[in-house]
C-alpha cells in the first residue's frame, strides 16, 4: 500500500537475519523495466554494525575534539573581545579581572586539546602538565572577579592577588622538575574514547594544593551567588 506505514517485526523463518524491516511498498524499478506486481512483502535489511561504526566514529572521536576545539575558540574570543573593551573604555576591576579569569580558562581548553591530540606518552604528560597553568590559573582570577562584583570588591588588589599566585609557585616548580617524586603516583595514559590521558593518583602535597583551590573557588561562586 503506497504511503503505509513501515512495521519492525522479527522473522523465524530467517534465523540468519534476525531483524527485518518490512514495508509495503515494491522496491522502485528501472525505467526502462516494466513494473511487476508483487504480492508478498519485500524487506530492507539494515547493517547494526555500519550504524554503530558511525555512531563510534562521531561520539568517540569528532564530537570529543570538536567540543573542546570550539572551547577554546571562544574563549580565547572572549579574551579579544575584553581587551578591545579596555582599550575602548578603560580598564575597571571588574572587567580586568574577568579578561584575565577569561585568559586562564582558554589556557587550559587549549592544553587540554593538545594532550587529547598528543601521540605520545611524552607529549601527552608535557601537555598535561603545561594543562595546569589554566586549570591552577583560574580559581585566583575567578575569586577576584567574584568578589569584585560586590562591597568585598575593596579586598581586591594586585598584592593580595599576587600573594594567592605565590603560594601555587612551589607546585609548578615542582610539576615540573620532580612530578613523579612529589606529586604523582604511577601517571599512566588511559583511554577516552579515541585518545589517551594522563592518569594519576595523588600524593599529600598535590592533595594539598587541590584543598587550596577548592578553598578559592567555592567562596567565589557563593559570593557570586549571594
Amino acid at each position: 500500500m503506497q504511503g503505509s506505514l513501515a512495521v519492525w517485526q522479527s522473522d523465524v523463518s530467517h534465523p540468519d537475519v534476525p531483524h527485518r524491516y518490512f514495508t509495503d511498498e515494491v522496491p522502485a524499478e528501472p525505467a526502462c523495466h516494466t513494473r511487476r506486481a508483487h504480492k508478498s512483502k519485500t524487506f530492507i535489511q539494515y547493517d547494526d554494525d555500519n550504524i554503530s561504526r558511525v555512531f563510534d566514529i562521531v561520539f568517540t572521536l569528532y564530537l570529543p575534539l570538536l567540543t573542546i576545539f570550539f572551547a577554546t575558540v571562544i574563549s580565547v574570543f572572549v579574551v579579544f573581545y575584553c581587551v578591545n573593551y579596555i582599550r575602548k573604555y578603560g580598564p575597571t576591576q571588574q572587567v580586568t579581572t574577568f579578561t584575565i579569569f577569561a585568559v586562564a580558562v582558554s589556557l587550559w581548553a587549549f592544553f587540554a586539546m593538545l594532550q587529547l591530540t598528543a601521540t605520545t606518552y611524552d607529549l601527552t604528560f608535557f601537555a598535561y602538565q603545561l594543562l595546569h597553568f589554566g586549570a591552577w590559573g583560574t580559581p585566583i582570577p575567578l575569586l577576584c572577579y567574584s568578589l569584585s562584583l560586590g562591597p568585598a570588591g575593596r579586598w581586591v588588589t594586585w598584592p593580595a592577588a599576587g600573594v594567592l599566585g605565590l603560594l601555587l609557585l612551589p607546585l609548578f616548580v615542582l610539576l615540573f622538575t620532580a612530578p613523579t617524586q612529589y606529586l604523582f603516583i604511577e601517571p599512566t595514559l588511559q583511554p577516552l574514547g579515541s585518545f589517551s590521558v594522563i592518569e594519576h593518583g595523588n600524593k599529600p602535597i598535590y592533595d594539598a594544593y587541590l584543598a587550596y583551590i577548592y578553598l578559592l573557588v567555592f567562596p567565589g561562586l557563593g559570593y557570586i551567588s549571594y
